[in-house]
């Protein structure tokens, strides 16, 4: 594979921390990497401006906003399959304010609904952000991914319908487009590559990751299997939870009070 030049890209890393591409997610938290800092290597095998680790609707879009730019990304994924658990979802994306809702709906009412439905468990913040944003959120999978959908729904406990039905009937209505779009930039997903661990600055502060180690056609159960390789990042390295790993998370934090 070429290396990347060194020119530099046209998004910093300012400017990519500053977008809402990875609003909510922690550099390099979270990942399944070993613990312990490495020694940051001589000598890379490959490099890239920006490296996500994970891929999904999260992965997808946290890389889709770099390569816009212009910027090379690594866009790893430890499964077999690019597309994850996202592309089986029941393909409704929840959103307050939408052109096509045709209802008083707000972020509020949004807000209101989901803390009802998660028990008062939801955390506030968060789910504040996603109902603050749901709307340009839908409206941007709409106009800059080709996303399409098929109206409206109101689903159990929600006080007017805040789901917008995709086309597709599954969430690969919107990974397909996604996949696409990022192919069409040059961004094909790397499967079968597990993160081993992230090579930080000589202090070993989290905040700057200069790079990862990764095993290449790696078997999920078996950590160690594949080939290593190292990856260089120009600016960030952000870390995509699953779903699955952030409600382990959840109820773990939950059962603790």
């Amino acid at each position: 594979m070429p290396r990347p030049s060194d020119k530099k890209p046209a998004m910093t890393r300012r400017a990519l921390l500053g977008t809402g591409a990875i609003a909510g997610l922690g550099l390099a938290a979270g990942s399944s990497a070993a613990a312990g800092p490495m020694p940051v290597p001589k000598s890379w095998d490959e490099d890239a401006d920006v490296v996500v680790i994970g891929t999904g609707f999260a992965g997808f879009c946290v890389a889709y906003e770099p390569a816009k730019t212009g910027a090379s990304v690594a866009l790893l994924e430890q499964m077999r399959s690019p597309d994850g658990n996202s592309i089986i979802n029941g393909g409704l994306l929840a959103a307050a304010g939408t052109p096509d809702q045709g209802v008083e709906g707000s972020a509020e009412s949004l807000l209101s609904d989901k803390t009802k439905a998660g028990l008062n468990l939801n955390h506030p913040h968060l789910e504040r952000v996603v109902a603050e944003r749901s709307a340009e959120t839908a409206q941007w999978t709409i106009d800059e991914i080709g996303v399409e959908c098929s109206g409206m729904m109101q689903l159990g406990g929600r006080s007017v319908p805040h789901s917008l039905a995709l086309a597709a009937g599954s969430g690969s209505g919107i990974v397909v487009p996604l996949l696409g779009k990022l192919e069409e930039m040059g961004v094909k997903p790397k499967t079968r590559t597990m993160l081993r661990n992230l090579f930080r600055d000589e202090d070993g502060r989290v905040r700057r990751v200069q790079g990862v180690l990764v095993h290449e056609r790696s078997d999920a159960k078996d950590p160690e299997s594949g080939a290593p390789k190292t990856i260089r990042a120009r600016l960030p390295t952000v870390s995509v939870l699953a779903a699955s790993q952030v409600r382990a998370q959840s109820r773990l934090e939950a059962s603790s009070h």
